[in-house]
């Protein structure tokens, strides 16, 4: 189901050239654990925006999404042999995380198969995440960002920003 989702939404999009976003993002979800099995599978996820405390595992929250790749994406690639995608995290002090995109070893790993996906759909795609334990007041505000610091929104989405936000609850 969440495949056919995001192919919807990607089909949507009409790949727009999403705004001169490097990339767009899909499927953005808070949650109390990711596997890191390459499937990046969401246990625990926000419901309603809101997460508990509690379900957190060792303390730290968890983001994860889609990068949605277009034909600039993959120019960008051939030509730097990296994607950066960095999040945000908002507050008296923002936070950067780095490292979530592709890193030139991982162009050298997937190429064909991201250049394959590329041809047949127009598109590529793969899953990344990240946690933090900033986790200190009540909410957490993210943004998912580019090489550049501009701000990458979801496929489909009209506003010219984009914030990912949770609750976090006791």
């Amino acid at each position: 189901m969440r495949g056919a989702v995001l192919a919807v939404l990607i089909v949507c999009a009409c790949w727009r050239s999403a705004l001169a976003q490097l990339f767009e993002i899909a499927q953005p979800t808070f949650s109390a654990f990711v596997t890191n099995d390459g499937t990046y599978t969401v246990i625990g996820p926000a419901v309603d925006g809101t997460i508990s405390r509690t379900s957190l595992t060792h303390g730290a929250l968890y983001f994860s999404f889609t990068v949605i790749g277009g034909d600039g994406t993959i120019d960008h690639l051939q030509r730097n042999n990296s994607l950066d995608v960095a999040v945000a995290i908002l507050g008296d002090q923002t936070t950067i995380v780095r490292g979530l995109g592709i890193s030139p070893q991982k162009w050298a790993a997937g190429r064909d198969a991201w250049m394959a996906q590329h041809k047949q759909q127009g598109y590529f795609t793969f899953r990344t995440f990240m946690d933090t334990q900033q986790i200190a007041g009540g909410a957490v505000s993210l943004q998912v960002r580019d090489e550049k610091n501009a701000v990458i929104r979801p496929v489909a989405y009209e506003l010219l920003t984009y914030k990912a936000s949770v609750t976090i609850v006791p």
